[in-house]
């Protein structure tokens, strides 16, 4: 009796863990009928080097304007700069209004940035192809929102901007790009050069300015990775 007790519990963890294995990734609070309809698409990425740890990447489906999915398939990192990556998912929420891909917090699976979206105004009825899309892992909207949002409450989000530098997404460009620091004769960002680009030296060398922002403490590397990417491919204003 005991070992047939045994063959039991190991034969219901093996089904969970197969379970686990079917790309799709559903929240616990998704809720209405699961269709069985295939999602498939082909991206490839570039500035793979901003590939994230802290971060998912996802391919996804939302409802409206939700910034939980549905479900999701997280993305591996590819191998090589410019690699194709094909990704599905088996199956979509009733009610999905969108698919895409973005970027998810680790712990929450809140939507932080869309990197591509795909829409449509009734939820398909059949296997759905995505056309291959290109995508810059590392433009400035995915920056705005995953490190100048720790800043804004100092850089624009009342009624002044300390050093008279906004990082509100409507208003960063304008005052980064080829603008003269405050505290230095670098533009805050100089295109294509980060040696040139004060930015770099206030995220990475202590006591540049008058408040130490090395030590923000949800800075990280990734974050400066990020922004030297977008620097070196031209700091464009690309959201």
């Amino acid at each position: 009796m005991k070992k047939q007790t045994i063959h039991y519990l190991l034969a219901f963890i093996l089904c969970c863990l197969s379970s686990c294995d079917s790309g799709d990734i559903y929240p616990k609070d998704s809720s209405g009928n699961v269709l069985n309809i295939k999602v498939t698409a082909v991206f490839s990425l570039s500035n793979i080097e901003t590939f994230p740890v802290n971060y998912k990447i996802a391919i996804a489906s939302f409802n409206g304007s939700s910034l939980y999915p549905g479900s999701f398939t997280v993305i591996d990192k590819p191998t090589e700069e410019g690699g194709i990556v094909t990704v599905s998912l088996s199956s979509i929420p009733e009610g999905t209004t969108s698919i895409s891909l973005c970027l998810l917090q680790a712990v929450g699976n809140k939507k932080v940035y869309s990197f591509y979206n795909y829409p449509f105004t009734e939820t398909p009825k059949a296997n759905l192809n995505i056309p291959q899309q290109h995508i810059d892992l590392a433009p400035l909207g995915r920056l705005s929102a995953q490190l100048f949002s720790q800043c804004i409450q100092c850089h624009g989000g009342g009624s002044s901007a300390s050093a008279g530098l906004y990082l509100t997404p409507d208003s960063v460009y304008k005052y980064l790009v080829n603008h003269v620091a405050k505290n230095s004769i670098k533009n805050r960002v100089t295109p294509y050069s980060t040696s040139n680009s004060f930015l770099m030296n206030v995220l990475q060398t202590k006591n540049v300015v008058k408040y130490n922002h090395t030590d923000i403490s949800t800075l990280n590397a990734e974050d400066i990775t990020l922004a030297e990417a977008w620097i070196m491919s031209g700091a464009q204003n690309n959201n």
